[in-house]
Formats: structure tokens, sequence, C-alpha cells
């Protein structure tokens, strides 16, 4: 062990006092000596890969984590003796899959021959797959990229890794080129779960650093680097999902609390006004021959997946005590998209952990659309329903490795009301406070439409809009899909035209897409191809993982344009979303969408494309709802507080 501590702190180029076959000798022998024990959690590195200081480890974010986070450092292998500063977010983005978005910045160079450019800088998308993981191997190995585009400038790197647990120490070697180039390697060790103490050689300088975990999600890192004193913070979390559900409250059972017996379309009415009052719309219940209908539709909860578990619950739970069997309707626009079938002692019994999820998906029958709908006196209806929401408004340009950075950030107002009949207005308007992306200072009109979107039955579905599409355009789209396997496969087309007063020109687009989903992972991979808005042809790939509330969507542009070019798109649930709803409804939005893509500004894009398919069906699939059934389980604590 004191072996590697011989090499010199803040040498510049490689060590010169210990060959480097020492450190490769010392590190192997320990690997060789070590015997099998637990593997450890990962918090990332300086540079946001998941490591100790330079050097990544073979350990990767679990699926569903996310992290963000601050680092400086120095690299000695691009600018010796400069300060690096890091800025990252992160995903473990399928499981062994980490994704990492990085912006480097070197306030210390300066390019003045570049106006605006100011200090010298770069971005990259790095990605590491652990190929094995110590839970079912004697140690962990990794592969990994930084800059998986290959176009950064500052960083770029291919390496593997291997990393040993044994107690409370964990030992890394690996090998390089480029960015680490060479042979590198470090141990940790951890006395108390709260503090790590590290050591690394970067193959250029001996590293050490120390990482205080004053919370489970808290990461703050000092350390020397280079010689020099480093520091960092980051933020991790596991987003709640169906492989990380929340923790349910102690003491929640879910029993049933039957509506008072009487005629059962009297009985039906009271259960429909019920439900309105609990903020659900376009609500029709009836009750015949031992069975409970139910359709409704959701502009109180944040998520469609929440408002289905909120309703099911309760309808197990207020259903007639002769009630043998519940359906519940789930409706887009009046129109039903998926009905969930069940018995409300099943359900009840589910949720209070007397069944297992595998039990409860085979007694539920959850199916795409509705072959009958219920007829009877409609309450809360959504017609006028009108929403102002607010959410912030960003568009960021971090251009090439030799270009400014550009900015436009402000408010966006959003807003839409319900016509009835599938028919809605929307909007947006943007008012920029810090912009120095383009001319616009004044507040500006995004887009302004009548939309349609109805199921045509047999798995079909249409949606049509039409008005302002944003750059001096007007005009319409429509789109036609069709879907199959509980809408885990579907094929669709999409074809719109506007005027562009501005170019005095028409603008055509058409394409073809189609989406693959993955139930087990709530992963969707969809491409598209076709003639894009702007003129340019070519296709798109896309990967949405869908982690509770929250999507982290990666995607690939190939145009006549934007050749190689990619982005990522990602939900965030907004802070402030108030879940009572009123006639006209103004408040937090309830969730920021934010898109940052590599391409050049309109190319390969589309005239709206959250005026979607993909939109309106807001995950309410078959296949997405049984995966998520620990929703009916978070959902019971809230029946409770309303109704008792």
């Amino acid at each position: 062990m004191t072996r590697l501590m011989w090499f010199r702190l803040g040498s510049v180029g490689r060590p010169a006092n210990i060959p480097r076959m020492m450190f490769v000798a010392n590190i192997a022998a320990l690997f060789l000596a070590l015997a099998l024990a637990a593997p450890a959690s990962s918090e990332p590195g300086l540079e946001g890969v998941t490591g100790l200081l330079n050097i990544p480890t073979a350990e990767v974010l679990k699926d569903g984590e996310v992290t963000v986070g601050f680092g400086r450092n120095e690299n000695n292998i691009r600018f010796p003796g400069r300060v690096q500063r890091n800025y990252f977010a992160g995903v473990g983005f399928l499981p062994r899959l980490e994704i990492t978005a990085r912006y480097i910045d070197f306030p210390e160079i300066l390019d003045p021959g570049i106006p605006g450019f100011g200090t010298r800088k770069d971005r990259s998308v790095n990605a590491k797959f652990q190929l094995l993981s110590e839970d079912k191997a004697p140690l962990s190995f990794a592969v990994g990229v930084y800059d998986v585009a290959g176009r950064a400038v500052l960083e770029r790197c291919a390496y593997g890794v291997a990393t040993k647990t044994a107690g409370d120490f964990q030992f890394t070697l690996g090998v390089g080129e480029k960015r680490l180039d060479g042979v590198f390697g470090g141990v940790s060790y951890k006395p108390v779960r709260e503090v790590e103490l590290m050591y690394e050689f970067d193959t250029y300088d001996s590293n050490y650093g120390v990482r205080f975990n004053p919370h489970p999600d808290w990461h703050v890192t000092l350390g020397s680097v280079a010689g020099d004193f480093t520091y960092g913070v980051s933020f991790t979390k596991a987003l709640p999902s169906s492989r990380n559900p929340k923790p349910l409250h102690e003491g929640v059972t879910l029993a049933r609390k039957p509506v008072m017996d009487g005629e059962a379309g009297t009985v039906a009415d009271l259960l429909a006004i019920e439900l309105a009052q609990l903020g659900l719309e376009n609500v029709r219940i009836s009750i015949n021959s031992g069975e409970l209908d139910v359709e409704y539709e959701n502009r109180r909860f944040r998520n469609e997946e929440q408002a289905w578990a909120f309703v099911c619950d309760w309808a197990a739970r207020r259903a007639p005590a002769d009630t043998t069997r519940v359906c519940v309707r789930s409706l887009r626009g009046q129109s039903p998209v998926v009905s969930t079938a069940f018995a409300p002692h099943d359900l009840i019994a589910y949720v209070n952990g007397e069944i297992t999820d595998e039990e409860f998906a085979v007694k539920a029958d959850i199916k795409d659309g509705a072959n009958e709908r219920v007829q009877a006196k409609l309450r809360g209806s959504s017609i006028g329903a009108t929403d102002l929401l607010f959410v912030p408004a960003c568009t960021l340009d971090l251009g090439r490795s030799y270009q400014p950075v550009r900015q436009r950030s402000g408010i966006a107002i959003e807003h839409s009301t319900a016509l009835g009949g599938g028919f809605s207005l929307s909007s947006r308007e943007e008012i920029p406070i810090s912009n120095n992306l383009d001319n616009r200072d004044s507040p500006f009109i995004v887009r302004g439409m009548l939309n349609h979107s109805a199921p045509l039955g047999g798995g079909w579905y249409s949606h049509v809009d039409a008005g302002y599409y944003n750059f001096h355009r007007w005009g319409g789209q429509a789109e036609i899909r069709k879907y199959w396997e509980e809408s885990r496969l579907d094929l669709g087309v999409n074809a719109g035209i506007v005027d562009n007063s501005f170019s005095d020109s028409v603008d055509e687009q058409f394409q073809v897409s189609g989406s693959v989903r993955i139930p087990s992972l709530d992963l969707t991979l969809s491409g598209t191809t076709g003639r894009f808005i702007w003129g340019d042809e070519g296709f798109r790939l896309s990967a949405n993982r869908r982690l509770g509330a929250y999507s982290v969507e990666f995607f690939y542009l190939n145009t006549t344009y934007t050749e190689d070019e990619a982005g990522v798109r990602v939900s965030i649930p907004l802070f402030g979303y108030s879940e009572h709803t009123s006639g006209l409804r103004a408040g937090a939005a309830p969730v920021f969408n934010y898109e940052y893509r590599t391409a050049a500004a309109h190319r390969g894009e589309l005239l709206y494309a959250g005026g979607s398919l993909s939109e309106y069906r807001a995950w309410l699939y078959p296949w997405h709802l049984r995966e998520n059934l620990y929703l009916l389980r978070e959902a019971a604590s809230g029946i409770l507080q309303l109704q008792d």
C-alpha cells in the first residue's frame, strides 16, 4: 500500500521517479490478493463520470439514477497547469448504461481572436457501459467513451476499467487513450459512510482527495490534483419508478366504503357528483347487474397515470357492496383511450399487499379504447375549461468548441381551452428576460392553433392542428397512426403545409414514423424518415425512457443539413403545480420540457412535435399501466386523506 504513495505530488508530465510498470504491478497484485466482497455505491468524479477525481471507475449510475454537479480540476494532457471547470448532468439511462453530458470551461485561457468567445470551452457526451458487476462477478468491468460523437476538441477518450471492492476499500485499474493516455488506477477507503478517502494516478499525476457525503444524495469533494487544491459538488438521486417506487406510508390500508344503498341511477349520479367534486372532469357513471362503469377525464393530476390510479382506487373503495366488477375508462378529449376492468376486492388486496404485482396484472384487464360508452348524465364538463400555465423558457446554443455561447431565457405562458368533442385551442407566448441568441427582446407568439385528436377505432388514432407555427408560418398538419399489441408497436404518417410569409414561400413536410416499446424498461425506440419542414430530407432516431414523472430522450439526426447531429429532451415536474381545478386555472405548468440539440437551427424539425398523438396518448398505454401498478398503492394515501 505505501508504494502507491511514492509518486511525486504535483509533477507535470509522467512521473519520473517510479516506472509505470511498478504502478501496474502494485495494483495488479492487489486485485489478485482480494477476496470476494459486496460492491460499493458510485458517485461522480470531478468531470461528471462516476469515479474518483480525474479517473473513472467500473461502477455506473444505477438504473434511473440522475446526477448534476460541478467540478474544478486540472488536466495536464491538454493544458498543463491550467484550471478546468466542469458542469455536468448524467443519468443511468438503462441498466448498466450511464450517459453524462458535460460542458467544459478553461477560465484562464482567453481567445480574443473570436468576438464574444470569452474563454476556451468545449462540450461532450460521455457514455460508460458496465459489462461485469460485482453483484454477479468477482469484480466490476466497464468500457467507456469520453465524447461519443467524436467532435469534442479538448477531451476525447476510450477506455476500459476494472474495479474491485474489499470491505471498506475499493481498487481501480484501467487503460485508455488520449484523455487517459495509458494505464491509470487508484484506491478509495470509506472509514464511515459519510467520508471517502481517495488516491489516484491519472496517467500524469498522483492526486489525493476526500469526498464527504453529508446526505445520501449530496457529495462534496476536496482534493489535490496536479499539486493544486480542487473541489467539486454533486447531487445524485434515484428517480421514483416501477423499479424504484417511493416508500409507502406506514399503516395505510385501503378498505371498502360503499356508497349508500338506493336506486342504481341515483347511486350512480351521487358517485359521479362525488368524483367531479374531487377534481375530475367529463365524469359519467352507470351501475348495472353488479358492474360499476366509470368514465373520467383528468385535468387535476400532473400525470395521467396518477389520475388513473386515483380513480381506480376510488372506484374500488366506493363501489356499492354488491359490485363484482369495476370498469374504469380514461378519456382524452372526451374519447376513451384505455379501459381497466377489475374486481374491487382484487384491487384492494393488491393495494394492501395481499397479492403481488404479477398476480394482480393477471386479474386486471387493461386494454386500449372501449367498445361501449357509458350512457349517463355528464358531470364536471370540461367544455370551456381554460388553463394559463407558466413555465421557464430557455434556448441554449453552446456552439462548437471555438464558438461563443448564446442563450435566450425567460418565461413562457401556455394557454389551452377545451372546446368539447376532442377540439381545443392552445397557444404559447414567450417573454424574454435575457437574450444574446437572437433579436427577440419583446414578448412573441410561438404558436396558436386549433387542435383535434380522437381514436378512430381498431387501434387507429388521428390528430389535426391548424394555425400559427412560429417563424411567420400559417397552415396545418395531420397525423394518423395505428397501434398494435397493447400499444407496444405503432406506425403512422404525418403531413403538413404552411405559408411562410417571411420568405414568401410554401413549406411542406411529410414523414413516416414508427415506435417499438419495451415494457420492462418503460423504453420507447422510435424512428422517423421523410421530408422535414425546412426542406431537408433524412431520418431521426430516438430512445425515450420514462422514469416515474420524469422522462429522458436521446435522439440522433441525419438529414440534408444536419449530418450526424444529436440531442436530448428531458421532462421535469415543476415545483408549484396545483392540483386544484376550476373553470379558469392559472399557475405553474405540470412539467418543464427542455430540448437541447447540437444541430444547426431550423433543420431536422417538425412543425410542432408536441402536437403529435404521442402527447395525446400521454402514456395511457396498457403495457405502461401494467408495468406501473405500484401507483395504485401510492394513490391509496391520497384517497384516505380526501375521504376520511
